[in-house]
């Protein structure tokens, strides 16, 4: 069996690539998602300051509180990502350790 790094290295990055296919939609949509669902809390947050129902010290901290909940749901979407690079680097190395030890055979 012949030994040819460059196409190897074009299976792995295939296989890789196979792995992530599917999390560059998955996080557009969880981001889309967790700004959607902070809209109209964001709404009601600038209506209560421009329409004088709050003080300005209530509105910044509403911000942060704000701020506090989309970073959590952020970071839902970081751990997405961490799995789907962890499937990618699995899956590249697999064909790089499956073809080495056809070698030896």
């Amino acid at each position: 069996m012949s030994f040819d790094l460059e196409e190897l290295l074009k299976s792995m990055v295939a296989a890789a690539g196979e792995e992530l296919a599917d999390i560059g939609e998955d996080v557009s949509a969880e981001l889309k998602q967790v700004l959607d669902n902070e809209k109209e809390s964001l709404e009601m947050l600038k209506e209560a300051i421009v329409s004088g129902d709050i003080e300005l010290s209530e509105f910044d901290e509403e911000v942060e509180r704000e701020k506090l909940v989309v970073k959590a749901e952020l970071l839902t979407i970081k751990i997405m990502v961490e799995a789907a690079a962890e499937r990618a680097i699995n899956a590249a190395f697999e064909v790089f350790t499956d073809t080495v030890k056809e070698l030896l055979n």
